[in-house]
């Protein structure tokens, strides 16, 4: 009885399979030139169009979110991925560039992607593009995102 209140419990509150550290944080890029590329930094708390910044935002994650992009990232095993990913990435038939720089644990990674040639240094690219389509949805479904593209 005691076991299946837990399990209730844990599924009626949305059980974390994993310990956000309190020093995790994500700089997300995309897009397809210099001029429209998106930049959501929770470093910074910033929201962003543009490789300069300048048309900038402020963007402060909630802790739920923050801890559900945690989760993805080990869902995806992301962890220890870094350096560049080189292969077919589109947008809307566009070319689409992306960056993903992340702090966990006192230590940071960068995984960057293009579209230049293909080639995979580690791991299975698939969860990689798993986990930038989710980051770009995420960014999308924003109201800073929103009032960013339409201001």
């Amino acid at each position: 009885i005691i076991l299946t209140i837990i399990l209730t419990i844990c599924l009626l509150t949305g059980c974390r399979k994993h310990t956000m550290p309190d020093d995790f944080n994500i700089s997300f890029q995309f897009g397809t030139t210099d001029d429209t590329m998106i930049t959501i930094d929770t470093y910074n708390q910033i929201i962003s169009r543009g490789i300069d910044q300048s048309n900038c935002l402020t963007f402060k994650i909630s802790a739920d979110d923050k801890k559900d992009i945690y989760d993805r990232m080990i869902e995806d095993i992301l962890h220890g991925y870094s350096g560049a990913y080189h292969g077919p990435t589109t947008e809307g038939g566009e070319n689409l560039k992306f960056s993903i720089k992340y702090t966990s644990r006192k230590h940071t990674d960068i995984i960057t992607g293009d579209y230049t040639t293909f080639s995979c240094e580690k791991k299975d690219t698939k969860t990689l593009i798993d986990f930038r389509d989710y980051m770009i949805d995420y960014v999308k479904g924003t109201k800073e995102y929103a009032k960013l593209m339409n201001g």
